[in-house]
């Protein structure tokens, strides 16, 4: 298994964590595997990311849940978008227009979110 997607997937599944966040935890350590391993007190100490999103990170148990993600053993039913219908999307480009004409920073991931 791929264990950068699996950290990646990873990062998006911890709670209190979101786009934001995620950019400027791997813009900061250059890795996602390099998130999980960082002390706890490291984490606090970013901008934006505190004592709560640096607890939700060290007590992140969903790493079963990503493998499973990966393997695409999920059901349909597991709490994920599968229609894009309906959802604010975040698109990897330069500048990309989605849903009611907002556009989105360059080096973001492609992201479904219920409306």
């Amino acid at each position: 298994m791929n264990d950068v997607l699996l950290h990646q997937l990873a990062l998006t599944l911890v709670p209190n964590i979101g786009p934001v966040q995620a950019r400027t935890l791997v813009d900061h350590f250059g890795e996602p595997a390099a998130i999980f391993k960082a002390k706890k007190s490291t984490l606090e100490l970013l901008e934006g990311i505190g004592e709560v999103r640096a607890r939700s990170i060290k007590s992140f148990a969903g790493y079963k849940r990503a493998e499973e993600e990966l393997n695409g053993e999920l059901p349909a039913s597991a709490g994920y978008p599968t229609d894009p219908t309906g959802c604010y999307a975040v698109v990897d480009s330069d500048s990309t227009t989605v849903d009611s004409g907002t556009t989105t920073p360059a080096g973001t991931s492609l992201v479904l979110l219920p409306k």
